[in-house]
């Protein structure tokens, strides 16, 4: 049985590898390992090597595995989070983000309720007794008399 072992590195190489997987640029990586040398990023000795691009392709694969989230995977940590965790407010945040993703709270006030605020710039009181009493008007001459109960008129 023959097992495959990965391509070494020199210690450039290493530099190299890392360098392009913090900023993704070939040319910006060749600038770190080559930082005198100011040839055009076609002549770059480093990115078509073999070894080089197999431990850049290995990095960036495991990078996007480890980023592979789903809903299933963020629900299983919240659990845990919520049922072994020391720490008492991680505990609650998690059992509250829980609790929503159940539907168990709502939010928001209730749809059949309305409020009405009121805010006066004017200098005149005569102006804001005249406005409220158009929103008293309104309120009255609302079709649905169940409307009209929960409409809330507030002044400022």
């Amino acid at each position: 049985m023959t097992y495959f072992s990965e391509p070494k590195l020199e210690p450039l190489e290493k530099l190299y590898v890392n360098a392009y997987l913090s900023t993704l640029s070939h040319s910006s990586a060749y600038r770190v390992v080559e930082p005198e040398l100011k040839s055009h990023p076609s002549s770059n000795k480093y990115s078509s090597r073999e070894n080089i691009k197999y431990h850049i392709s290995k990095a960036l694969q495991n990078k996007t595995e480890s980023l592979s989230l789903t809903a299933d995977k963020i629900l299983e940590r919240l659990y845990l989070e919520a049922t072994t965790s020391t720490n008492s407010t991680a505990r609650i945040q998690a059992l509250t983000l829980l609790g929503k993703q159940m539907g168990l709270f709502s939010e928001g006030k209730p749809t059949d309720s309305y409020t009405i605020n009121v805010i006066n710039y004017s200098d005149s009181d005569k102006e804001t007794v005249s406005t409220l009493n158009l929103l008293e008007e309104i309120k009255e001459d609302s079709i649905d008399s169940t409307l009209s109960e929960n409409i809330l008129i507030t002044t400022y």
